[in-house]
């Protein structure tokens, strides 16, 4: 556990420079395994590994693809029967909230930043049909999610709020806890 919390570690350190920044998006196999450290048992762990991937999927379309094709591959290696599988039921069966806030984050993320609104209304079906609406109403009856829930069940394509096909809510808490996310992230790059 002690070589998973360092390797996200590193991780975080890498994304906190331009050149690895760049470097990132060539290695599919270490987006790969960050990704399937989410079955890592440490919660602070998974917790960190969450927000670094919400990070990543927001810096290019290119990254987006590469996690995309890692919950792929976890899929796969994990022998989940659906994509997200373990992601959306351990909202349920954890019950951290600074997780569940970085697994919401994670999706709300994912639905937002698709390169192609194919692809968006693909991963709402997908967390549709897992139930996600459902397990975040039972699990999580007081937090506050109207992004999440705005883009689940009111995909905007074309004219949206941000004039890119995105769907967006200018109040979000889960954008202000997404900003938060990325300033940690990058606390040491202006400080």
């Amino acid at each position: 556990m002690q070589i998973q919390q360092e390797c996200v570690n590193c991780f975080r350190a890498i994304l906190n420079t331009d050149v690895g920044v760049d470097a990132f998006k060539y290695e599919k196999d270490t987006v790969h395994s960050l990704v399937l450290i989410l079955d890592a048992k440490n919660i602070i762990t998974r917790t960190q590994t969450l927000m670094l991937l919400s990070i990543i999927c927001t810096l290019d379309p290119s990254y987006f693809l590469l996690i995309i094709d890692a919950f792929h591959h976890f899929k796969l290696v994990k022998r989940e029967k659906y994509r997200f599988e373990r992601l959306i039921s351990s909202i349920s069966e954890i019950k951290d909230q600074e997780f569940r806030a970085n697994v919401l984050c994670l999706i709300n993320t994912l639905i937002t930043h698709t390169p192609e609104d194919a692809t968006r209304l693909s991963l709402i079906k997908d967390f549709k049909q897992l139930k996600l609406p459902e397990i975040i109403e039972v699990s999580i009856p007081h937090f506050s999610f109207p992004l999440l829930i705005f883009a689940l069940f009111h995909p905007v394509t074309g004219n949206s709020f941000d004039g890119r096909g995105r769907t967006a809510c200018p109040n979000s808490n889960l954008r202000r806890i997404a900003f938060r996310r990325w300033n940690w992230i990058h606390r040491s790059r202006y400080h």
